[in-house]
């Protein structure tokens, strides 16, 4: 029994339709039902055809889920959302956006570029400071061993490494010794 055939017996809950007749009936394309009923957990069309109550009672599940999840990112918007939950959608993106660049205006976001560029501009400083110590220190922990023994060379240490971290403190690298 067709869709048309269901209405005229006053059994519309019953019919069993085609994806045309079914794009008709939902204002969407044969392409988009073709879409939606690919998807996990979608009825099957038996015959090439489907109970409309069937493809009805899924449809509303799945409007019932989308409502519960979090607005889909751009381009997400399937084909089978009517205009106005697309409208929604799109004025909650369009917040989205705003907030974002309120927060950047702010300074509470900064670009990816930026921060990229200034923690390997910082990793090279502390890397250079690192690599020098050894060569720096040697002589003074050599003198430091005839002199003063173990004490003397981790005291020696310990105090290059505190002045190390205050150098990098004052370039803005926070390090707690």
């Amino acid at each position: 029994m067709t869709r048309a055939e269901a209405r005229l017996a006053g059994n519309e809950a019953s019919a069993r339709v085609t994806r045309a007749e079914l794009a008709e009936a939902w204002g969407v394309s044969r392409a988009a039902i073709s879409r939606m009923f690919h998807r996990a957990g979608a009825p099957a069309f038996e015959g090439g055809k489907i109970e409309l109550a069937v493809a009805e009672s899924w449809r509303a599940t799945r409007r019932r889920a989308s409502n519960r999840a979090p607005a889909a990112p751009a381009g997400a918007i399937g084909d089978d959302l009517d205009i106005g939950e697309a409208k929604r959608r799109q004025e909650v993106l369009r917040a989205r956006l705003l907030e974002v660049e309120y927060r950047r205006t702010t300074g509470d976001l900064v670009p990816r570029e930026e921060v990229r560029a200034a923690a390997l501009s910082d990793g090279a400083a502390v890397r250079a400071d690192l690599l020098a110590l050894p060569a720096r220190l040697a002589p003074e922990l050599a003198d430091a061993a005839a002199t003063g023994g173990v004490a003397a060379v981790s005291e020696r240490l310990a105090s290059a490494l505190r002045d190390i971290l205050s150098a990098w403190a004052r370039l803005g690298l926070e390090c707690t010794p």
